[in-house]
């Protein structure tokens, strides 16, 4: 029961604001202080990464898997 007042309560006041792969992926690359280039190689080319970043092109599971790895973070997160 405590546990469901905590979820409801959380949810109200403070809900979960959906956030896009491509905005996950540039607070990493911000808060991580590298740059793009930093990228390239780990999951594709310079233009691949670039695109990733602008939001012109998703990621693929495999490219969500590498940059969890390197970020240390769950493969979710991209999703």
């Amino acid at each position: 029961m405590l546990v469901l007042l905590i979820e409801n309560y959380e949810t109200e006041n403070y809900p979960m604001v959906s956030v896009k792969p491509y905005e996950v992926l540039q607070h990493l690359i911000a808060a991580s202080g590298i740059s793009q280039q930093d990228l390239v190689g780990i999951i594709g080319s310079d233009e691949v990464v670039s695109q990733l970043v602008d939001c012109k092109l998703s990621l693929n599971n495999w490219q969500a898997k590498v940059l969890a790895d390197y970020f240390q973070i769950s493969p979710t997160i991209f999703q």
